[in-house]
């Protein structure tokens, strides 16, 4: 099974947390993947990687090359759907359409452009994110719902943990090219030396707060100059299968 067979057949929700089996449900009462069936529809964004929030929607991708016929098969469906509407717009010569309902507690988008759904960047930033949280586990996947929680995008928060330089969304998309050993290694180490920081300066904080009441300081186990133990390379990460 290739990846994008793995994405497109909705098993994996059905088989997974409380929220994805509801997801699950929720798309199966629609028949939304059904509906969509000619324009190879895929679930992407937060809910897939068990990312989502308060306020988080349904994204489904489409390839769409006939927009009326697309739109008119949506709204049909849809259209007296809670909070419906529809639009399309060119992006860099590119025609896209969107449509957007609400659906019990969850709102639904419906992105469709003439590109297949497994080069559209909303599927390749899911890959390469679900590789990435392969590799770093369970740790780093509340830290990025932490600044998701803040009101950060998907994108830019493992960015942000892994000091990716430039557009967050651009970034993502590099970090495709990788093969496994040079993602594992990129990520490590960044997610390492973040961990690392953040520790020296709490530590920091520590120190500063206990002088001001008179204390001695904190001091890392090894480092007489309060550094913290085991930052000196990238190591494993926390967290990490």
């Amino acid at each position: 099974m290739t990846a994008f067979d793995y994405w497109k057949d909705l098993s994996y929700l059905k088989n997974g947390s409380a929220v994805q089996r509801e997801v699950h449900a929720l798309l199966e009462d629609l028949k939304l993947m059904a509906t969509l069936a000619d324009w190879d529809p895929v679930l992407a964004g937060t809910v897939p990687l068990g990312l989502q929030v308060q306020g988080s929607d349904l994204d489904i991708l489409c390839e769409v090359h006939d927009i009326g016929t697309f739109r008119g098969a949506v709204e049909r469906c849809y259209g007296g759907t809670a909070d419906y509407r529809c639009s399309s717009r060119e992006v860099n010569g590119k025609p896209r359409v969107v449509a957007r309902f609400t659906a019990g507690k969850w709102p639904v988008e419906i992105f469709g452009q003439p590109v297949p759904v497994s080069r559209q960047n909303g599927y390749i930033h899911m890959v390469v994110e679900a590789r990435i949280l392969d590799i770093l586990g369970e740790g780093f996947r509340e830290r990025v719902r932490l600044l998701k929680a803040d009101g950060i995008k998907t994108e830019p928060a493992f960015a942000q943990l892994l000091a990716l330089e430039g557009d967050p969304y651009e970034a993502l998309l590099q970090l495709e090219r990788l093969d496994e050993p040079a993602l594992d290694a990129l990520c490590r180490k960044s997610w390492s030396k973040r961990q690392c920081i953040e520790m020296k300066t709490e530590m920091k904080i520590h120190d500063n707060d206990d002088k001001s009441v008179g204390g001695d300081g904190i001091r890392g186990n090894d480092d007489p100059q309060g550094g913290a133990r085991g930052c000196s390379g990238p190591g494993r990460a926390d967290g990490a299968a």
